[in-house]
């Protein structure tokens, strides 16, 4: 029996995958998010949103505090 991962490593490093949106994808996306998320949270965008419900949770929501920036901080190897 053969197993292989369904996951795609494509640079080995977190947060690479941000860059693989296009201009016009992102548009639409923000465009998306504020025809119904911004009436309905009043957050213009996820990160403001996200920073919002830690902070009525009394969480950190500073960037070094996010849970891919910890584990960075490690220095885990790649593939961790």
């Amino acid at each position: 029996m053969t197993h292989s991962s369904s996951g795609k490593v494509r640079e080995g490093v977190l947060g690479a995958n941000k860059a693989e949106l296009s201009a016009e994808v992102k548009a639409a996306l923000q465009q998306r998010w504020a025809d119904y998320m911004l009436p309905r949270t009043g957050y213009a965008t996820y990160e403001e949103m996200r920073r919002g419900i830690n902070k009525e949770r009394g969480r950190p929501s500073s960037p070094e505090a996010h849970p891919c920036k910890l584990l960075e901080a490690q220095h885990l190897p790649q593939g961790f």
